[in-house]
């Protein structure tokens, strides 16, 4: 049992972003691709839609980006939707790609959206990252 959660633990490839154990690690510059749930159920979590907390949510991140880390956003949507196709450090350029984010309707194909978000960090930077923002539904 011990192997099976050592086997876990290394491929959930886990970071550490407090404290002292930070600095250990390279502060070097970074990707991150966006990926933000469209489906219909983002609009239904009261009293904030899902939508409108995972939109604040990358604004802040976005806000608060070392200037010389890359962003695109992908929009998660029965077909992915590039809001912003490429990687840019200008985060004031990504942070104005959310307000083109389309309002939650139909399903997300995540597995196609994920693979868009990899097919950007193909030749992206060793640090790379994808994240993806979603309301939990078992089915997109």
């Amino acid at each position: 049992m011990g192997v099976l959660a050592a086997l876990a633990v290394g491929l959930a490839a886990p970071s550490v972003s407090v404290g002292w154990a930070s600095r250990l690690g390279g502060s070097g510059e970074r990707d991150v691709v966006l990926v933000l749930d469209g489906s219909a159920s983002m609009g239904y979590k009261p009293p904030t839609p899902a939508s409108e907390a995972a939109r604040q949510w990358a604004d802040d991140f976005l806000r608060r980006l070392p200037a010389g880390d890359r962003v695109a956003v992908i929009q998660a949507r029965q077909r992915p939707t590039p809001l912003l196709p490429t990687l840019t450090a200008d985060h004031e350029q990504a942070r104005n790609a959310l307000e083109l984010l389309a309002p939650p309707a139909g399903t997300a194909d995540f597995p196609a959206a994920v693979g868009a978000a990899l097919g950007l960090l193909e030749n992206a930077r060793p640090d790379r990252h994808v994240v993806v923002l979603t309301d939990g539904q078992r089915f997109g």
